[in-house]
């Protein structure tokens, strides 16, 4: 996957900064291989858990920075697992300040202390030299704005989701989901001041740190003012109220990017498939696939048990990726242990457990997609052209289970839904033919993700030019 952009802009020196679990730092990683093949500098800072994935990719400056997300959904699944509320408002607590204090922190260290040689050296970099361009995704756009008010450099922003001021998704989604356009417009400036109250603090007292004066209002003014390219990394036909509002405007839709080829082969995820899940899914009919990505399941052993028995009764073959801990398949309630593959799942040939996959070439030979809806995961389901179901657990999820509900390409829910009471009837309604037809079509009609790549670079050239 190449981007072919008319013209290149005179080679700059880019940084990323960013925060998030992969389907957050990838679409950048897509972004950084093709800008820095052709040319330009790009130093990339992201969660210290996903450092390697980008370096593997073949980025060639890779610094980590800011809070561990890994860790913290490691303790999160434990956590949350326990039930107990005293535990888990510890542990936002405790990701709330981290996520902020240690990027502040990072930050800092890199680019504002007397000395960064030492970390350079280190971590084989080039050296730490302030940016020409900033791009920044959205936990990391309040420090974006502050350092491109420092740096006086362009900033960019990536977002993989439409959620900002609109008329069809207020703030929050669920209470404003029936409300008029006009009160879901509104909801956007008391969500804006609700994140000041929040951040505020912590976004000020990095401000000093860089010697600017306090800020007294949400950062997003600073967007507004300088007509800061947002880049929607998601496709318009998904949202096509909100890409006809904002037409015209620095909110730009571009589509759903995707690791070239080559980096998904230096990540060992090639094209080929691993040959005991090929073999797998062509001695079957096409399964349901299965997915949860990184985000904590507080009982997955249950969240199994229903998803398999449900697919059984209806003679549906599983396939589930990142479950590979659950053997025993065919017992009422799946018991831990740690084994991939189909191995030790009885007597049966329905259900294969493995870890991450590469889900362009895994999806289009099942029949549907259960998933937690996450931008990368639900791009990957709809481009695949079978029906997606999505069991949302928080942050942009439940607004993209709207959307694919709103489309009639799938069902949209909660992960509290899924349950032996209901999964079955959705599985029932995800598989009619009316809503496998609309996948379909709409998988067609879908930005290519080169296309899409090649919009983007265009976009982040022509603002550093």
């Amino acid at each position: 996957m190449t981007a072919h952009p008319s013209q290149k802009s005179t080679s700059q020196n880019i940084l990323f900064v960013l925060s998030g679990s992969r389907g957050d730092i990838q679409p950048a990683v897509s972004l950084g291989l093709e800008l820095q093949k052709r040319g330009h500098t790009v130093t990339f800072l992201c969660t210290p858990s996903l450092t390697t994935f980008a370096r593997t990719a073949g980025l060639q400056s890779v610094l980590p920075a800011g809070i561990n997300i890994g860790d913290v959904t490691d303790r999160a699944r434990s956590t949350l697992a326990s039930k107990n509320p005293i535990a888990i408002a510890k542990l936002a607590a405790h990701f709330l300040k981290h996520s902020v204090d240690d990027l502040h922190q990072d930050l800092t260290n890199y680019y504002f202390s007397h000395d960064n040689t030492q970390c350079s050296a280190d971590m084989d970099h080039p050296g730490l030299t302030q940016p020409t361009l900033l791009i920044v995704n959205p936990m990391c756009q309040r420090q974006g704005t502050s350092l491109a008010e420092k740096w006086n450099i362009p900033l960019v922003v990536l977002r993989y989701a439409p959620i900002f001021h609109n008329s069809y998704s207020g703030w929050p989604h669920k209470l404003t989901r029936r409300a008029p356009k006009w009160i879901k417009k509104k909801s956007w400036h008391i969500q804006e001041w609700f994140d000041f109250l929040m951040y505020g603090h912590w976004e000020n007292a990095f401000r000093r740190r860089l010697g600017l004066t306090p800020r007294f209002h949400p950062f997003t003014r600073y967007l507004r003012d300088n007509s800061v390219p947002q880049l929607q990394l998601c496709d318009p036909k998904v949202v096509p109220d909100i890409a006809a509002e904002w037409a015209g405007t620095n909110k730009i839709f571009v589509g759903y990017l995707d690791l070239p080829a080559s980096a998904r082969r230096r990540l060992d995820e090639p094209d080929t498939l691993p040959t005991d899940l090929d073999h797998w899914l062509s001695s079957g009919s096409a399964p349901l696939f299965v997915s949860f990505g990184s985000m904590p399941v507080s009982n997955p052993a249950r969240l199994v048990g229903t998803i398999i028995s449900a697919a059984r009764r209806r003679n549906l073959r599983v396939l589930f990726s990142g479950f590979d801990g659950f053997t025993n398949v065919s017992d009422d309630e799946p018991q831990a242990t740690p084994t991939v593959g189909n191995k030790n799942h009885g007597e049966t040939n329905d259900v294969y457990f493995t870890g991450a996959v590469n889900q362009t070439t895994v999806l289009p030979r099942c029949c549907a997609a259960v998933h937690h809806g996450g931008a990368g995961t639900t791009a990957a389901s709809l481009r695949s052209g079978n029906p997606t179901m999505i069991y949302a657990f928080g942050f942009e999820q439940p607004f993209w289970a709207s959307c694919i509900e709103n489309l009639g390409v799938g069902v949209g829910s909660s992960l509290s839904h899924l349950t032996d009471e209901h999964f079955g009837d959705d599985l029932d309604r995800a598989l009619s033919s009316p809503v496998r037809d609309a996948a379909q079509a709409f998988a067609a009609e879908m930005t290519s993700p080169d296309q899409a790549l090649s919009t983007a670079i265009r976009l982040i050239e022509n603002e550093a030019s």
